[in-house]
């Protein structure tokens, strides 16, 4: 007991040794110094750059307001001054033009909108009532700010900038000034410090109106993604981010969006990671070589520690996989540590694993034997009682009670037929020696003839039988026998099941690559927490004493595994009291007419729906 814990110490040393030199260099030289570096230099830039919004916010908020501010003192002017012509309105806007910074023309309104005169050509006489500025100082507004468009010429971008002038209350005009984009530069904050620093300004559109790297850009190149987070800051939010790809160089930015909520504009400041970091990066280069450094002597010391370690692991590994994939009786040797105990615990293991695996496949081999055996003694007999039943019915018998008793007797023998055939097979599954004879064959015509063959059990109960496909014929490869096998079965069970005047229904779907048998009857159904255990086998939906219909929980079993072998499926769909539909979809596939089984048994249709009904008294 001591030896074995010494052993235990000894190699969580060795292990606490391998890590401890692992992470120090991990910890200590790259985590801490290097995340903190840069997460440093990311929050100084996004602080200068949400200052930077700030000012832009504030300059063209107040150069704005500027303007109206002018605005009212010139339209006030022209309203007053009622004697004045549309010529004195126009000498006296071209007058004041120039000592108006950054304006590209002035306009002068009726308050219908009809343009008294403007200091471009290219509005006069014209109504511009259908402007949505225009629209907003018609419908009560005093102060509004349009969006980027083109200035009448249709080359100039101008922002135009509308002024209600109302003498008590009353619309007198409307005055419009048309700011020049190009001269925006004069009215933001000065340049940033950083070389490839971005700014600019974003109307409620989202259309870029100045770009401080881009003076020149076209106006349909303007308008930003409907991806791009400006959109937030055009909602009101003030939005950081860390990283970003621009949406119009794809370059990595940091930077802030920020509104301008007097105006509903935006504003955005923007510096590209790689100038925010560069000197970090320099920092980094050095870091990493020492890292490096540490890595190699860290494995250094790792590797001759771990190498008697490494040894032991692999040749217990080595024995294993030999153990799984070559030699069931391999063992190994290994000292010294703890790693001599797993050897001999494994050793045992082995050893105790081929002694089952011997004993589990003698039990196999035992009981295949023994249900060959027992099928053979059991089927012989029985069929020698089946001639005999057979015989016995050429012959003339009048007396009736005795008539009777001999269909019960072949009945009865059809069942224990039944039970012994789905022994052999499941049997047979087991040990992989079940196999299918292939043919090309019509499978719509061969479900419709079986489904036809057991209208005599149906009448029985007077049950009505609806056969249905989506397509007259589909030639496919199939085991004849199996899948007339799969049908009774279901077949059989939707009558034991269905009560008087039921309905069992047999479609048939094209899928192209495979085609969908459904059996569906209306009878008592199968309950939900049995749904998932019907295909097991010998389970019984119901396994009283006084269950309602006989049978021996392997039919479904059986069918299972003969779907599986065409490479198919089968589910089943129910609810208690309504009924059951049993659903099978087979792959269409061919053989070569030279691989054909032939279609042949020693039995006919007639005993085989007999044997597969037999569960059924008629």
């Amino acid at each position: 007991m001591r030896k074995r814990k010494h052993r235990l110490i000894g190699m969580r040393r060795k292990l606490f040794i391998l890590i401890f030199i692992t992470l120090i260099p991990l910890t200590f030289l790259v985590v801490y110094e290097i995340k903190s570096n840069f997460t440093s230099s990311i929050n100084q830039e996004l602080n200068s750059s949400q200052d930077y919004c700030e000012a832009i916010s504030s300059s063209f908020t107040n150069y704005i307001t500027k303007v109206w501010t002018n605005q009212y003192s010139i339209g006030l002017s022209m309203a007053l001054n009622k004697k004045w012509t549309q010529s004195d309105i126009e000498q006296f806007m071209n007058a004041v033009l120039p000592y108006d910074n950054g304006i590209f023309s002035y306009t002068w309104l009726k308050p219908n909108g009809d343009v008294v005169t403007s200091t471009s050509a290219g509005v006069r006489g014209k109504n511009i009532s259908d402007r949505d500025y225009v629209q907003a100082i018609m419908n009560g507004k005093d102060k509004v700010i349009g969006d980027l468009r083109y200035a009448s010429n249709g080359y100039d971008l101008i922002i135009p900038v509308a002024r209600a002038i109302r003498i008590n209350g009353v619309l007198q005009g409307i005055i419009i000034s048309n700011i020049d984009i190009k001269r925006l530069e004069s009215v933001l904050p000065a340049t940033r410090t950083a070389k490839s620093s971005r700014y600019g300004l974003v109307d409620k559109n989202g259309r870029i109106v100045y770009a401080n790297d881009s003076r020149g850009l076209a106006y349909d190149q303007r308008m930003i993604p409907e991806t791009s987070n400006v959109w937030k800051a055009l909602n009101g939010e003030i939005y950081r981010y860390r990283f970003k790809i621009s949406d119009f160089d794809g370059s990595k930015q940091v930077g802030v969006d920020y509104p301008i909520k007097d105006i509903g504009w935006g504003c955005y400041a923007t510096s590209p990671i790689s100038e925010i970091t560069g000197i970090q990066i320099k920092r980094v280069k050095n870091d990493l070589i020492a890292l490096i450094l540490v890595y190699i002597v860290s494995f250094i010391i790792a590797f001759l520690i771990g190498r008697q370690h490494i040894y032991s692991i692999n040749k217990i590994k080595d024995a294993t996989n030999k153990a799984l994939y070559k030699d069931e009786n391999y063992k190994t040797e290994c000292k010294g540590d703890e790693y001599e105990e797993v050897v001999d615990a494994f050793n045992q293991i082995t050893e105790g694993y081929n002694q089952k695996i011997n004993e589990v496949e003698e039990y196999s081999n035992l009981k295949a034997n023994f249900m060959a055996t027992m099928s053979h003694e059991l089927k012989t007999p029985l069929n020698i009682i089946l001639g005999c039943v057979q015989l016995m019915e050429i012959q003339v018998i009048e007396n009736e009670s005795f008539k009777k008793y001999l269909k019960i007797l072949k009945q009865n023998s059809f069942r224990l037929l039944r039970l012994i055939n789905n022994f052999i097979d499941i049997n047979k599954i087991e040990v992989e020696n079940l196999t299918l004879n292939l043919v090309n064959d019509d499978i719509i015509r061969v479900i419709e003839d079986i489904s036809l063959s057991i209208v005599d059990y149906t009448n029985l109960k007077n049950l009505e039988i609806i056969f249905d496909t989506e397509v007259e014929e589909k030639y496919m490869a199939f085991d004849h026998d199996k899948i007339e096998r799969i049908l009774l079965n279901l077949l059989s069970n939707s009558i034991k099941f269905t009560e008087t005047g039921g309905v069992i229904m047999i479609n048939i779907f094209d899928k192209d690559d495979h085609i969908v048998v459904s059996v569906k009857d209306n009878g008592i159904g199968i309950p939900k927490e049995m749904q998932n255990k019907i295909f097991d086998r010998f389970v019984q939906v119901d396994s009283t004493l006084r269950r309602r219909a006989e049978g021996s929980g392997i039919g479904l079993s059986l069918v299972k595994s003969l779907v599986e072998l065409h490479d198919g499926i089968i589910s089943v769909k129910s609810e208690l009291g309504e009924g059951s539909e049993f659903i099978i979809e087979l792959p269409v596939k061919q053989v070569e007419k030279k691989l054909q089984a032939s279609i042949e048994g020693s039995l006919s249709n007639v005993e085989k729906i007999k044997i597969e009904f037999s569960d059924i008294y008629t």
